[in-house]
């Protein structure tokens, strides 16, 4: 599951990535899901800011995860995320 929360003190968005309530989707749905929500988090960065700010800010609560993403899914998220939105990721805590 994942939600957009909130923004920080230069306005931008932060989305929360929650794996321990997951549905057990497979990759390619894991992966839409997290494009889909980027884009939702840098539209809310972009509105808030008025233009400021084009970068967002990602925590990944994965405490009590019991069936966290695939190691596959999360590459494949990385190489989205790199190849996609270089340089819009302002800081990812876990």
């Amino acid at each position: 599951n994942f939600a957009t929360r909130g923004h920080d003190k230069e306005g931008r968005a932060i989305m929360f990535a929650y794996p321990r309530l997951s549905t057990g989707t497979d990759d390619e749905s894991f992966a839409d899901c997290i494009v889909y929500m980027v884009e939702r988090a840098m539209a809310c960065t972009e509105f808030h800011s008025m233009g400021r700010q084009e970068k967002i800010v990602v925590v990944v609560d994965s405490k009590g995860s019991s069936s966290p993403p695939s190691l596959k899914a999360c590459k494949n998220c990385v190489q989205i995320l790199q190849s996609y939105y270089p340089g819009r990721l302002k800081n990812l805590i876990i």
